[in-house]
């Protein structure tokens, strides 16, 4: 079972390859991470609005919608029906 002298140990790495724009882990706030938190959920937003595929994988519905009729031109000969069966069950459609 892991320590705190590992987890400090594995801290003390990642500040040792950490890039110049990251906050040190040792010694940061709970401010510090709940800002990193907000960083991050404001990227991911920015990704999901800017990538339409990211977008559409992250709005179920709308690839649903989008994705239904574009099963449906999927031929069912050469075997293709395994690959239209599988991309419905990926896509829950």
């Amino acid at each position: 079972m892991a320590s705190t002298s590992d987890l400090e140990e594995l801290l003390g790495l990642y500040n040792k390859h950490k890039r110049a724009s990251d906050f040190d882990v040792l010694t940061c706030t709970w401010n510090d991470v709940l800002e990193q938190m907000q960083i991050a959920q404001r990227r991911y937003e920015q990704k999901g609005q800017t990538n339409i595929i990211r977008g559409l994988f992250r709005h179920g519905k709308s690839a649903k919608t989008i994705l239904s009729p574009l099963l449906a031109v999927i031929p069912e000969d050469y075997g293709l029906n395994a690959l239209k069966g599988g991309l419905g069950l990926i896509f829950n459609v």
